[in-house]
């Protein structure tokens, strides 16, 4: 099972066995970020994947996709997309990701 979460919102959910979604934001164009002067050429062609594989996270997923969500969209200039890939759990994460990517 997986949802995705596309750059800049909280995306639809992905049902299990399903692809992931690909991010539908335009690439980041931020001077001076990472030490780049300029990244709209490199932001174009390139689009990165995030995996974030749980088992049983409940307690602290949503907490820690929102982080991660909120530190991407402020400092990372390329497009992104953020997939949860739950392997399997037995208590709420599963409910919780997909209220995070509705």
């Amino acid at each position: 099972m997986g949802t995705t979460i596309p750059r800049n919102r909280l995306g639809p959910l992905q049902t299990p066995g399903t692809p992931g979604l690909a991010s539908p934001a335009s690439p980041a164009s931020r001077p001076g970020v990472a030490g780049v002067a300029d990244v709209s050429d490199v932001a174009d062609a390139a689009e990165v994947d995030i995996v974030v594989p749980v088992f049983n996270e409940s307690g602290g997923l949503a907490a820690s996709i929102r982080g991660l969500h909120a530190d991407l969209a402020r400092r990372f200039p390329l497009t992104w997309t953020i997939t949860i890939a739950d392997n399997a759990s037995t208590d709420r994460t599963w409910d919780i990701a997909r209220g995070l990517a509705g």
